[in-house]
């Protein structure tokens, strides 16, 4: 299977999840302005379940709409969307390179140092 179609079949699915979400809102106010709590609870836990499904979905859909950044690839973000603020050192160590016609940038983050060398340059911050 292509990626694009991998990526449409992840989209459709998460158009049916909006489409039972929306339903399921739809009714909680509904029950909500009848007076009808326990039909409201019932419809409280239904949307839940789909704002769980809507979530789990994006991240599935993630690679497919979003580039990495830097807190993918320094592991703030995690798989699954889950942030983690300060990664353990050793998993926060990353190297990133970046080529322009230029000039070559070289990053070398290890927690508290960077070093940047720039055109033969060595600049430590």
């Amino acid at each position: 299977m292509a990626r694009s179609d991998e990526r449409e079949k992840i989209e459709a699915e998460r158009r049916e999840i909006a489409k039972r979400f929306l339903a399921a809102t739809r009714a909680w106010i509904k029950h909500v302005d009848a007076g009808e709590q326990e039909d409201a609870v019932r419809q409280t836990e239904l949307r839940r379940r789909e704002m769980e499904a809507l979530r789990a979905n994006y991240w599935t859909l993630d690679p497919y709409v979003r580039s990495r950044t830097i807190l993918d690839r320094t592991g703030v973000i995690r798989p699954g969307g889950i942030i983690e603020f300060y990664p353990d050192r050793k998993e926060n160590v990353a190297s990133v390179v970046a080529a322009t016609e230029e000039k070559t940038v070289m990053i070398v983050s290890s927690g508290d140092a960077a070093i940047a060398a720039h055109q033969g340059n060595v600049v430590a911050s």
